[in-house]
């Protein structure tokens, strides 16, 4: 998960290796819904990180990283 705090490029670079596993897998318009609508439960958590060393690291990253991808 701690991708997810990763700088900008780095997450946007994982974001698309994700993506590219489900092509030819999953129709392009289900898996942007459900990725959206998993990166947006992330966001509406109230912690991403459950460990308190992370969670104070990388919250603000990782939060920054997700509205960013979800367009919000």
């Amino acid at each position: 998960m701690a991708i997810l705090a990763a700088p900008e490029p780095v997450f946007a670079a994982y974001d698309r290796g994700v993506a590219e596993e489900y092509t030819g897998v999953v129709p392009g318009f289900l898996y942007r819904a459900g990725r959206r609508r998993f990166l947006q439960g992330l966001l509406r958590a109230p912690r991403i990180f459950l460990r308190d060393f992370i969670h104070q690291r990388l919250d603000a990253a990782a939060r920054a990283n997700l509205r960013r991808q979800v367009g919000g």
